[in-house]
């Protein structure tokens, strides 16, 4: 089944009358392939079809799943994939066209319009055509933007080269994005990366600030005994959450001291061991608790 109509189908029961009719004609205009009526109904979508956030029944959750694009289709909102059916609508067949009109766009687009075509980036066709457009993207000073690229978005894993990736996830650090939402996270770490946020990690203790428990889960893999010795600190901490992370952190790693370290509190080696705790589950939690502490 085509992406192109799977969207159309899911769009379909979310429109009113009115809604349905303009987003209709609007797509019979987009197959003539003419710039400005990509231009006019993207920038036209939220006032003509709404704001309102889907809802997805598990069958269309199973289809979606099957269209293998990876993309996180809950809470989107009907605009936003009212603007995703017209990219992927629009006449593909000449590549270099193609990526010359979405470039384009990209390059007038306001903050929203911005977030609807980062986030569209798996499902444009010719997608490695656009990773200079994403790395812009993990550039943007406006959060927004940035986490658009960077969560619940599998274009970097499929699409950035090394160096690229590592400079998403530092910045993730940098503006306090939840990195356990970075798809591919664990399968793209490598020890340059690891290395990096070591480093970050020491220039934020000399500062004397604190330093966002995630950062370990990058750097377990690729433990040393000199980094040891940060995770051997941060276990004896007072801090509950950091020393999570190091006894995680050590459970990802084949240095025996790091064995050593972990079975020390064998309730908590037990509970890594089992599954019950994980760095997902770790970092879901470290939000949840954030988000609490936001609350009047």
């Amino acid at each position: 089944m085509r992406l192109s109509t799977v969207i159309y189908h899911l769009l379909s029961e979310h429109l009113s009358d009115d809604a349905s009719e303009w987003l209709n004609a609007k797509m019979a205009l987009l197959e003539k392939g003419k710039e400005k009526d990509l231009f006019f109904s993207f920038s036209s979508a939220p006032r003509m079809v709404g704001k309102k956030t889907l809802t997805i029944s598990a069958e269309q959750t199973k289809v979606l799943k099957m269209l293998g694009t990876g993309i996180e289709w809950q809470h989107l909102t009907v605009d936003t994939i009212s603007r995703w059916l017209m990219l992927v609508s629009y006449p593909s067949h000449d590549e270099s066209h193609y990526h010359a009109v979405l470039s384009k766009l990209f390059s007038t687009a306001d903050m929203e319009e911005q977030i609807a075509l980062y986030k569209a980036l798996p499902l444009l066709p010719h997608p490695h055509k656009f990773r200079f457009q994403a790395t812009e993207g993990i550039r943007s000073n406006i959060k927004g933007v940035f986490e658009a690229v960077a969560l619940d978005n599998p274009f970097p894993q499929q699409q950035m080269d090394e160096s690229a990736w590592n400079q998403l996830v530092l910045k993730a650090f940098f503006i306090g994005s939840p990195l356990y939402r970075i798809k591919g996270l664990d399968e793209r770490a490598n020890s340059a990366l690891a290395r990096m946020l070591v480093d970050f990690a020491h220039e934020r203790w000399a500062a004397g600030r604190s330093v966002n428990p995630e950062l370990w889960r990058l750097v377990g893999p690729f433990l040393d005994l000199k980094v040891f010795e940060d995770l051997y600190k941060l276990y004896h901490s007072h801090n509950s959450d950091d020393r999570i992370a190091a006894a995680l952190a050590c459970a990802q790693s084949t240095l025996p001291e790091a064995r050593q370290l972990l079975e020390k509190d064998m309730k908590l080696c037990d509970a890594i061991e089992r599954g019950k705790l994980n760095w997902d589950i770790f970092s879901r939690q470290l939000y949840a608790e954030e988000f609490e502490e936001l609350q009047p």
